[in-house]
């Protein structure tokens, strides 16, 4: 017996739907497989959301938001974000990440009142009227305060 590989060579036409239809097939399985894998990690159900009982942890919230954690320790000290202490660490519900996120973009929507616009000072130098003497500041301070 001769036990040298042989190959098999397969061309198929297809047509453009066809291709497309094949691909979306493929698409919809690959996310089915990762979606399981990650709710099998995660050990929770991934349909509509996280649920209510999933609390977040400050780097959790921090790696969501973008944010240095210390953001994150600002807030929950200050009262901007609820949380709850849990032994040595914080904890946030998903409710009150979305409520301090809707109240950050909300200011920042509003614009920040202007201040008001301080009139000018007078740059020219005062000139003493007719009946003033030339003296400096200083003079006149000295004088008033011997007198």
């Amino acid at each position: 017996m001769d036990k040298t590989p042989t190959s098999l060579h397969l061309s198929v036409a297809l047509s453009a739907a066809q291709v497309e239809s094949i691909a979306a097939a493929v698409l919809a399985l690959v996310d089915a497989e990762l979606d399981e894998r990650v709710a099998t990690r995660l050990g929770q159900v991934l349909v509509g959301g996280p649920s209510d009982d999933v609390w977040s942890s400050v780097t959790d919230v921090a790696a969501r938001l973008g944010v240095h954690p210390r953001t994150v320790y600002r807030a929950l000290r200050a009262g901007r974000l609820q949380g709850d202490r849990v032994g040595s660490r914080w904890r946030v519900k998903p409710d009150a990440l979305a409520d301090w996120l809707a109240k950050a973009s909300a200011a920042r929507r509003e614009p920040a009142p202007r201040p008001t616009p301080i009139a000018a000072a007078r740059l020219e130098p005062r000139r003493p009227s007719a009946g003033e003497s030339q003296t400096s500041f200083r003079a006149r301070a000295r004088a008033a305060g011997a007198g």
